[in-house]
């Protein structure tokens, strides 16, 4: 993507952003209008390419209907420039905890730590694998 801060616009897929989204759930082009409450044809000009800019607050309500931060679908639609030291999983991750009470959130928070834990104990162990089937040299 090639983010133009002068226009507030970047070259960006969001029609296919858009259906994939869309699919992942399993909704049809009518299932998205239902849930955002929007006109069907909007979704299907948006995925046709059929529209160049993007309405906020069509976008909005998309967003709603993920349930995704209104940022996403904004960054997705070229109106925000991307987060790079935040990519879309931990922006939707960061998003769907924040209403989650104190001690749920600390729950999440040592549910990764230990899944952090584990993956550098895996990568150990397969280091230490690696190391001790190391083909050895014949000597004859």
């Amino acid at each position: 993507m090639k983010y133009d801060k002068m226009s507030l616009t970047m070259d960006t897929d969001f029609p296919r952003w858009l259906a994939e989204q869309r699919r992942e759930r399993r909704w049809s082009q009518s299932d998205l209008a239902r849930a955002a409450k929007i006109n069907r044809q909007v979704v299907n000009d948006y995925e046709g390419y059929k529209r160049k800019t993007y309405d906020d607050e069509i976008l909005k309500k998309i967003a709603k209907a993920f349930k995704l931060p209104v940022e996403a679908v904004y960054r997705a639609a070229g109106k925000l420039p991307p987060r790079k030291e935040i990519d879309e999983t931990i922006e939707e991750i960061m998003y769907q905890i924040r209403d989650l009470p104190l001690e749920e959130k600390i729950n999440v928070r040592e549910y990764v730590r230990l899944r952090l834990r584990l993956a550098e104990e895996k990568a150990e162990y397969e280091a230490s694998l690696h190391i001790k089937t190391k083909p050895r040299l014949s000597t004859s």
